[in-house]
């Protein structure tokens, strides 16, 4: 039996909501700041044309601008995406926790192999006995969308590392993911570019859902009252 510890409490409903009120806010983010791109576009256009920028901008800060606009979709977009995964791996850090804090097991969640999102799900799955948490294509989809944001943090944002390999880039499993999610995959080593919001979206639906599952059979196998 696991050593007497004290037991975290949640209002588990309000702990759903947040986290799924914070994706919602770095998709909003991101709508908000693309929609405003094109008015600057023109802008800068307008400016170009008018300005000698020879004469009045002898540093070339214009070339500073124009790359800031050429590149502030996937630069922002990227890293909401980022974002959400983060936000994601700390809410299932919680609930392990309180599975953690009410299990009477010696097996603590550093004692399970691995990182972030896999090891909360295991100790979900193999400790709390959370059905929830158990394997299956959503969160192997999950995991799709933690290979992907691996690739852009540690991978420079490039899913091959090897150029021998780029004729067989079409065939790699997180440039099919990433495509049938709306993202740039450019260049034969693809570079990952989401230019757009829809794979934030559709990352919100699949998390909200596992989410969801995971609060309710917590509260119910430990009686924590999720309030309403």
């Amino acid at each position: 039996m696991g050593k007497n510890r004290t037991k975290i409490s949640f209002d588990l409903n309000l702990t759903n909501k947040i986290y799924k009120a914070n994706i919602k806010s770095l998709i909003d983010l991101g709508k908000d700041n693309l929609s405003r791109l094109p008015q600057q576009h023109s802008e800068f256009i307008k400016e170009l044309q008018e300005i000698d920028y020879d004469k009045k901008d002898p540093d070339g800060k214009w070339l500073i601008k124009s790359a800031h606009l050429a590149n502030a979709d996937w630069l922002l977009l990227n890293s909401l995406f980022i974002a959400c995964l983060a936000h994601f791996e700390h809410h299932l850090f919680a609930l392990a926790s309180i599975l953690e804090s009410r299990k009477e097991s010696k097996i603590m969640i550093n004692d399970i192999t691995g990182n972030g999102i896999y090891r909360y799900r295991k100790y979900c799955d193999l400790v709390g006995e959370i059905s929830a948490a158990s394997e299956n294509e959503n969160w192997k989809e999950i995991e799709n969308y933690q290979k992907l944001r691996n690739k852009i943090i540690h991978g420079g944002g490039i899913i091959l590392n090897d150029p021998s390999k780029s004729k067989n880039l079409k065939n790699d499993v997180l440039y099919k993911f990433a495509k049938s999610h709306d993202a740039i995959v450019a260049g034969s080593l693809g570079r990952i570019r989401i230019i757009n919001t829809t794979i934030l979206g559709d990352f919100y639906k699949i998390s909200s859902i596992l989410s969801d599952r995971l609060t309710r059979e917590i509260s119910e196998k430990f009686s924590i009252i999720i309030k309403n």
